[in-house]
């Protein structure tokens, strides 16, 4: 092979790469969901429950972001989401679950797909608040001396 061969060779597969990238980039995050979904099933062995709550919180998401591509998804559209959810009163879990999940999406961009998108660990999650134990109370609790004499 000539000089010339190799470079027009590494020209061509540098277009594919370009072509390639165009073609990821042009998709939105609700046509990835599918490729997600399977994956996920598939290779991260993602019980069907989980995968349901995760499609779920992805499309909630989807309603404050709109129609966008995974790399246009920021901190500040991610807090968007949580604004939003807060807003209309959604209970702590439910937005942990939104955010475990578009969390786990953009590791699938990264992973799989070899998408430029936002590092899913700079994403914070909501802190759930710790509850009082109510049926372990100090003042039920019998000393174990009483109780055998």
């Amino acid at each position: 092979m000539t000089n010339d061969s190799l470079l027009i060779g590494r020209a061509l597969t540098t277009q594919d790469h370009r072509a390639q990238s165009e073609r990821k980039t042009s998709q939105t995050i609700s046509e990835l969901i599918p490729y997600y979904e399977a994956y996920a099933s598939h290779e991260w062995r993602l019980s069907p429950r989980t995968l349901r709550t995760y499609r779920q919180g992805l499309h909630r998401a989807l309603k404050v972001l709109g129609s966008i591509s995974p790399e246009e998804l920021s901190l500040q559209s991610v807090l968007a989401v949580k604004s939003d959810l807060v807003a209309r009163g959604a209970g702590d879990y439910w937005t942990r679950n939104i955010i475990n999940s578009l969390r786990s999406f953009l590791r699938f961009c990264r992973l799989v797909l070899g998408l430029e998108v936002l590092d899913p660990e700079s994403i914070s999650m909501p802190r759930i608040p710790r509850r009082e134990n109510s049926f372990f109370l100090p003042y039920l609790c019998i000393p174990a001396k009483l109780i055998w004499i």
